[in-house]
């Protein structure tokens, strides 16, 4: 939410959209960077989940770029493009934990041998 208001500002202050997208996008890539980087020299179970809270919330900045994108460049099939994109995020968010899990049994029932 955060992300929005400020890219919003940005916006209405005349900055192009190509600028904005750029700016939240450093952010995005740059923020999570900088966290897990420093999260190697972190001591305090608490500092380090601090760090990993906001290594999540600095990637949610390039969010924002992403999912406008399809409305500029798409504008007739927008919804269709977001609905392809957004199946395709799902079924492997279904498809991965089951996999590592199998894959974790099977791990654990051989070494249990």
């Amino acid at each position: 939410m955060i992300g929005g208001w400020i890219a919003d500002t940005l916006l209405s202050k005349g900055l192009s959209v190509t600028t904005v997208r750029k700016i939240m996008q450093s952010i995005g890539f740059l923020g999570p960077a900088f966290f897990l980087t420093h999260l190697s020299h972190v001591k305090a179970p608490a500092l380090a989940v601090l760090c990993m809270a906001c290594n999540q919330g600095s990637d949610a900045f390039s969010v924002w770029p992403l999912l406008q994108s399809p409305r500029h460049w798409a504008p007739i099939c927008c919804q269709l493009s977001l609905s392809l994109s957004y199946t395709k995020s799902n079924i492997a968010s279904l498809v991965i934990p089951s996999y590592e899990y199998n894959l974790f049994v099977k791990v654990i029932s051989q070494n249990m041998k």
